[in-house]
């Protein structure tokens, strides 16, 4: 009898904990939504994000302005005082508003698919276009010598990408898909060219890198300029355009552009066919304009060249909400906010459901996301899941049954945050569900239909990022004062540069903050341009220390051993380097890895024999991958409390006969957001 009433009395507060914290909801719930947020009422109605995307411009007009960045490289570069600044400022504002100059239309100023990033995102890009046009428009008011300066500045093909201007290049396309014989085909074309003369391969297909001859170097775009400088004469480059998308990389156009080469073969993956044929129209014009010969080979078999492109149409018949954790299948790909909340999913999907849980983040090693993809693919019995949060990019291809938004909304000091239609229309482009997208909440339903329909905003041409030659940039540099931080001189070059047709100017916010991370150390131009374009993730705490431990030694000219910069003693036992955290273990790969780039560069300051470090990078490799695959190593004690309270509120369902899941999960949503 006590048994009973105590256990009625723990269902019974269940039951009170449950009522009370649970959401109501009702019809108008996206109108209350809509409160909260007025612009959702453009963004939850399918195809209007243009319209809301104008009117973040018109609210721009009068606030970019009094940005500190406009009036910094008024007073510092053009030499404005504050009234004439205002002048200037107010006659452009008058007359741009009105429509009245055309870089300043709102077709222009959000050209290239601006209107389908995020709130932020979409300001930022404003601003800046905003700016640019500012000071075209005062040009005329300015002192002469800023006339030669926008010279500098001017972006041309010819001069920023001078090192293959003077070879007649032959440029093939080889459009393929992932079918035996397709790729047969390709390797049989490829070795037919390449047999006997000196080629060297950039991308990430192993099984094209382990296939071909040994006339090929096999390289990544980040190691590429290393590898051209120690050939003496390169005749073929292998140009790989695999689901890695890293024609979206800046290091990418300046491979195809820059490398001196007479013959490039741009292998083309044909999963994603609308959006290839756009790349390759861009790629035709781009030959064209440069005097070049472009050939398409198409290797693929006849009835796999009528339509692969993803139906987007079919899926929105396919859009769902899981009723409960029980509705989550094997082959799901679930993204979620932060690694965090992976973390916890993976603890909970692993320990109550027996799922084996892949999981992708950003700062996670390429080889590591590789892997971990590969084992979410093999199609073997075990029920397996992949979990990834919602900024990682994807390496390999993803074969998912249906993809889960965990949520597209986050919340932040008592305000709604919303994924943008980029984020979302990227992963769905990715990933490619075969069966359905499903939610958590419901209520995100219309904002995951209206990012599916949302027509693509480069309907006709794929745009390159461009940034400029180091030759380009220190001239502009030297015509401008002494006195000015190098990110400033960026942000001035950002400003005065004109790029525009299939080419775009990349961002580059992560070499602005190395480059303020390094201003104080007496670095030579060219060694403060290596450092700003090494292959370094800045968001991962150690990368600052390290890249200004770095800094020093090559400005000191002194050896640096990586037991100098490591932080933890390199001869330390398995079993040590196995209790440290997940993170600790990433950062520590990736010093490794950053070690290795700049020993190539500076093999006198960087000593450390080339074997020790690949002996290290394989044994911390090897320990992410198992600490990844245990459903032990990231139990903190928040998740031990978390597996006993779901333990508990099991038996009490099991001996009240009560299996209702929906508790269940919004118990789980609860404390996710108590952990925030």
């Amino acid at each position: 009898m006590i048994k009973r009433f105590c256990l009625e009395q723990i269902c019974f507060t269940q039951q009170q904990r449950y009522l009370a914290t649970t959401r109501k909801q009702g019809s108008n719930l996206i109108a209350r939504l809509k409160k909260g947020r007025p612009d959702l009422k453009a963004i939850t109605e399918p195809r209007q994000v243009f319209q809301w995307a104008q009117k973040v411009v018109q609210s721009r007009w009068k606030v970019w302005i009094h940005a500190s960045k406009a009036r910094y490289l008024s007073a510092s570069l053009f030499e404005l005082d504050a009234k004439k600044f205002s002048d200037l400022a107010q006659n452009f504002v008058n007359c741009g508003s009105k429509g009245q100059l055309p870089s300043c239309q709102p077709s222009v100023l959000l050209a290239n698919g601006a209107y389908m990033l995020s709130y932020k995102e979409l300001v930022e890009t404003i601003d800046r276009r905003l700016l640019a046009s500012f000071y075209d428009y005062a040009l005329p008011n300015l002192r002469s010598s800023l006339q030669q300066l926008k010279l500098i500045c001017q972006f041309s093909p010819t001069t920023w990408f001078p090192h293959s201007r003077s070879l007649a290049r032959s440029i093939y396309v080889h459009k393929y898909n992932t079918s035996n014989q397709c790729q047969d085909r390709l390797l049989e074309t490829i070795h037919r060219t390449t047999t006997e003369s000196t080629t060297v391969y950039c991308g990430n297909n192993t099984w094209l890198s382990s296939s071909l001859s040994t006339h090929t170097t096999c390289t990544h775009l980040n190691y590429l300029d290393y590898t051209v400088r120690h050939i003496p004469a390169l005749n073929r480059m292998i140009l790989d355009m695999d689901e890695s998308l890293q024609q979206q990389d800046w290091r990418w156009t300046k491979a195809f552009l820059n490398t001196q080469s007479n013959t490039v073969h741009i292998l083309m993956a044909m999963d994603h066919q609308n959006n290839n044929n756009r790349w390759i129209r861009s790629l035709e014009q781009i030959v064209k304009d440069r005097g070049e010969q472009l050939t398409v080979i198409d290797h693929r078999d006849t009835e796999s060249t009528i339509d692969t492109s993803y139906n987007h149409a079919r899926n929105l018949t396919r859009l769902g909400a899981l009723q409960s954790w029980q509705d989550i299948q094997s082959g799901d790909c679930i993204v979620v906010k932060s690694r965090h909340m992976m973390l916890n999913m993976k603890d909970r999907l692993e320990h109550d459901y027996g799922f084996k849980c892949s999981i992708l983040f950003p700062q996670l090693p390429e080889a590591i996301q590789i892997q971990q993809i590969d084992t979410f693919n093999d199609t073997d019995s075990s029920p397996k899941v992949l979990l990834m949060t919602e900024v990682a990019d994807t390496p390999s291809k993803i074969h998912a049954k249906r993809l889960l938004f965990k949520s597209i909304k986050k919340q932040h000091n008592g305000h709604f945050s919303y994924d943008s239609t980029n984020i979302i229309k990227r992963l769905t482009n990715v990933i490619e569900p075969t069966q359905a997208i499903m939610m958590f909440d419901k209520t995100d339903i219309p904002f995951i239909r209206q990012a599916i329909m949302a027509e693509n905003p480069l309907s006709l041409q794929q745009t390159l990022c461009v940034l400029p030659s180091s030759s380009i940039f220190e001239t502009f540099c030297d015509a401008m004062p002494k006195e000015m931080a190098m990110s400033s001189k960026m942000d001035a070059f950002e400003v005065l540069t004109d790029v525009s047709g299939v080419y775009m100017l990349g961002n580059w916010n992560r070499q602005k903050l190395i480059a303020d991370w390094l201003e104080h150390y007496s670095l030579t131009f060219d060694d403060r341009w290596t450092f700003m374009n090494a292959p370094l993730d800045v968001s991962l705490t150690k990368c600052k220390t390290i890249i200004q431990l770095f800094g020093e030694a090559v400005s000191r000219g002194t050896p640096c051993e990586l037991d100098d910069v490591f932080g933890l003693p390199l001869n330390s036992t398995t079993t040590v380097i196995k209790s440290r955290p997940l993170m600790t273990l990433v950062n520590q790969y990736h010093i490794i890895q950053w070690y290795h780039w700049f020993k190539l560069e500076y093999p006198a300051i960087f000593v450390t024999d080339e074997t020790v470090l690949q002996r290290h990078q394989h044994q911390y490799q090897t320990i992410i991958l198992e600490n990844l695959s245990s459903n032990h190593s990231q139990l903190t004690d928040r998740r031990k409390k978390r597996r006993q309270d779901r333990k508990m509120g099991q038996l009490v369902e099991q001996l009240l006969g009560q299996t209702s899941a929906k508790p269940a999960l919004s118990n789980y949503n609860n404390g996710q957001q108590g952990t925030k």
